[in-house]
């Protein structure tokens, strides 16, 4: 929910050039959180998926946390860092909706090797 809030409220930005709550709250969320605030507990599924989207969301959000100052300061920012920062937000989304749709499916197959992965594609 809030990574969509945080679409919501640059899409606001891009298109009124409003500064919603919506954009506020995102802002101060990903201040004042780690990477791991976003994690899911995922005691029920294999360490290697775990460790995987892990590192998947984490990378994700570390890209967010450097376009985060052309969002919460008040000045102008360019229609350039603006589309920068929706592209590297959706991108946290994806991650995270890629997460949610492999634990939703339940379709996880392990190989004997226990290094390796394999979800069903839909």
């Amino acid at each position: 929910m809030t990574v969509g809030m945080g679409l919501t409220g640059i899409g606001l930005l891009q298109d009124y050039h409003l500064r919603s709550p919506e954009l506020r709250y995102f802002v101060d969320y990903c201040k004042s959180s780690s990477p791991k605030d976003l994690r899911t507990d995922m005691t029920m599924t294999p360490n290697q998926l775990n460790e995987h989207f892990a590192d998947l969301i984490s990378n994700s959000y570390q890209k967010v946390h450097t376009c985060i100052s052309h969002l919460e300061d008040g000045s102008e920012s360019s229609a350039e860092q603006l589309a920068d920062a929706k592209s590297k937000v959706d991108e946290l989304y994806k991650s995270s909706y890629q997460l949610y749709m492999v634990l939703k499916s339940g379709n996880l197959q392990l190989e004997t090797k226990p290094t390796k992965i394999h979800t069903r594609a839909y």
